[in-house]
């Protein structure tokens, strides 16, 4: 996963800004319609949460997320859409920031759109194919 904040150049070259956390979730909602019953259960796991001071000295800043950047959620279900059943997840990305080394922040979140596919089915050598 790679995360770039936008800030406008003006604010840059203006203020000292600083990054002082980055947390990554995943919300899960999966969706059940029987006739006209439905039944909704929604599920948040944290991936990971970074904490520090991190200058943000340029217009596109990329926070190095190291080994971070990868997402990993061992029980998630597979994003899906059918009659009966709705699948949906989505990755909330929160951002504190702070002005100069004030322990004041504010904290900025997107959430984006994720698609979980499925693992692959597992395989199995039957020695007799190989004549």
């Amino acid at each position: 996963m790679q995360l770039i904040l936008y800030t406008p150049s003006e604010l840059v070259a203006s203020e000292n800004l600083y990054i002082r956390s980055v947390e990554a979730q995943l919300e899960s909602c999966v969706e059940v319609k029987v006739g006209l019953v439905t039944k909704t259960v929604t599920e948040t796991k944290s991936g990971w949460n970074l904490q520090g001071l991190f200058p943000v000295n340029r217009e596109h800043f990329e926070v190095d997320l190291g080994t971070w950047g990868q997402y990993l959620i061992m029980d998630a279900l597979p994003t899906c859409k059918s009659c009966v059943l709705d699948t949906t997840h989505s990755l909330r990305i929160s951002v504190g920031i702070s002005i100069g080394g004030s322990e004041r922040t504010q904290i900025v979140e997107t959430s984006l759109e994720a698609i979980i596919i499925g693992a692959p089915p597992s395989y199995t050598t039957n020695p007799s194919v190989y004549v």
